[in-house]
């Protein structure tokens, strides 16, 4: 699981700095969900079944941090997404529906990335 889910259910100390890219946050986690939920649906259509999320340990600190110093964080997690599915890209070639979903979601994580960059 990302780290987007976790800074959703986290509490996070936010400055009158950091409000506009709280809501950017909070955005993100819908977004993230509803990934999720599709690349889940399109599992269970082409016959298999999805593993369920895990959560990495490592996330577990974020409770009360201010929400500018988990920004750089946040932008490396979705490198490492981005990264994911480019490595698994390949492996789809063959299943249209599966291949233009990862890229959908590729691309929009790209401009998640720019926008937060641009924030730092």
């Amino acid at each position: 699981m990302s780290l987007i889910a976790r800074l959703a259910e986290s509490t996070l100390f936010v400055s009158s700095v950091t409000a506009e890219e709280l809501f950017l946050v909070r955005g993100l986690a819908t977004q993230n969900r509803r990934h999720g939920e599709a690349l889940s649906n399109l599992i269970v259509e082409m016959g298999d079944i999805p593993w369920p999320p895990t959560r990495d340990v490592r996330s577990a600190d974020l409770h009360f941090q201010e929400l500018r110093f988990l920004l750089p964080r946040l932008i490396a997690d979705l490198k490492r997404l981005v990264a994911a599915y480019r490595h698994a890209a390949p492996q789809l070639a063959a299943k249209p529906r599966a291949a233009s979903l990862v890229n959908r979601i590729v691309q929009r994580h790209e401009q998640d990335i720019a926008v937060l960059e641009s924030r730092l």
